[in-house]
């Protein structure tokens, strides 16, 4: 709830990164909280110029779907992996952007 607070209000990126990060220390009473939270941050992430951390955020969770047993749905990985691809693309953006001002 914590972490859904502080990217709603826009809290900078550090407070919630160590909020997602402490998040996964203490560990998610299940893997639908995982992935909604690592979703969340992730996007949180694009949105605030940081899509480098959302991508990798997003590896670790594919990393993570793939331990599970069962292993969930084709879906599941397909939204993640979607998700990378547009924050790989904010990237290259913002790669760009970046040697325009050099």
């Amino acid at each position: 709830m914590l972490l859904t607070v502080a990217t709603s209000k826009q809290c900078s990126f550090d407070i919630c990164k160590a909020t997602f990060r402490d998040l996964r220390r203490l560990g998610f009473s299940n893997l639908q909280m995982k992935y909604d939270y690592t979703i969340l941050y992730a996007n949180y992430c694009g949105d605030q110029g940081y899509p480098r951390e959302g991508i990798r955020v997003l590896k670790h969770l594919i990393n993570d779907l793939h331990k599970e047993k069962p292993v969930p749905r084709q879906q599941a990985f397909t939204h993640v992996e979607e998700r990378i691809e547009d924050l790989r693309h904010l990237q290259e953006m913002k790669t760009k952007k970046g040697k325009k001002g050099s």
